[in-house]
């Protein structure tokens, strides 16, 4: 199994490191030119910039290849649609990559109860000796079910399972706070017999083996999300740099100016992207 933000992927990327960041820029060829200098091109190191030409097709390609090879294949191709508008656009590509440090067994059961009751679907099992990575939460819209997973490279997945009034957004910010310790939790093994948390039930068995035991079965699952971080610019703290009454870059806009170019803020329709 295989965790990644984007897509799963097959066992022969494994050994991709655990996390990679990457970042470049392309500009329109005559902005490089003689004020390459100015704009502080020629002090990066060499990979991090390059120039866009008079083929967008061409320059398209040139991007989504960049993004592919600095994701491992994850992304493979640039969110971005090029035009000969474009002066300059700025790519940052930030991969973590994970495998499970216990492997799970894979499979098809059947659910009696929940959003899938009756219907046979891909499951993944794992039974480990170590209680406490269970957890239920005490949160205002109720309880949460927390289980950790440990990963390699030193991520951990955190798996959040809530009753079926809660939507996903809530369930993500509830399951952020109990993780942060805003919601009080207590670990499995001082919970009583019985259904404490969502998911979760807790019982005493006859067993050759006087350890307890964590049983785990989780739906198989891929993780995907895309964001534009233009659409809540309040989040990404954008407010200012997208305002298109006034420039935000006084370097590359003094430069423009004296090359006749409008200056532009980001998310602008005129020839900027960044």
């Amino acid at each position: 199994m295989r965790v990644t933000t984007e897509r799963e992927t097959e066992p022969s990327t494994l050994d991709t490191p655990s996390a990679a960041n990457a970042t470049a820029g392309y500009h329109r060829d005559f902005v490089c030119g003689t004020a390459s200098s100015e704009l502080g091109v020629v002090a990066l190191p060499a990979g991090m910039y390059g120039e866009l030409t008079s083929d967008p097709a061409a320059d398209q390609l040139r991007l989504d290849a960049w993004g592919k090879e600095q994701t491992g294949g994850l992304i493979p191709t640039m969110p971005l649609q090029l035009t000969d508008r474009v002066l300059l656009t700025l790519a940052m590509a930030l991969t973590v990559c994970s495998t499970w440090l216990r492997p799970f067994t894979d499979g098809i059961d059947l659910f009696k109860a929940g959003l899938w009751a009756g219907l046979e679907i891909h499951v993944l099992r794992r039974s480990i000796r170590i209680l406490d990575r269970a957890r239920v939460a005490d949160a205002p819209a109720g309880p949460l079910t927390l289980l950790r997973v440990m990963g390699t490279g030193g991520i951990d997945v955190h798996l959040v399972l809530s009753d079926d009034l809660m939507n996903p957004g809530h369930i993500l910010n509830v399951g952020i706070g109990a993780l942060a310790g805003r919601h009080p939790a207590t670990r499995v093994s001082l919970l009583r017999a019985g259904s404490p948390g969502p998911g979760l039930t807790v019982r005493h068995v006859r067993d050759h083996a006087p350890d307890d035991v964590l049983n785990v079965r989780v739906s198989r699952f891929t993780i995907t999300a895309t964001h534009v971080l233009l659409n809540l610019p309040n989040l990404a703290d954008m407010v200012t740099v997208t305002d298109p009454t006034r420039g935000h870059f006084p370097g590359a806009e003094q430069w423009l100016s004296r090359q006749r170019v409008i200056p532009t803020t980001v998310g602008s329709p005129l020839p900027c992207c960044c």
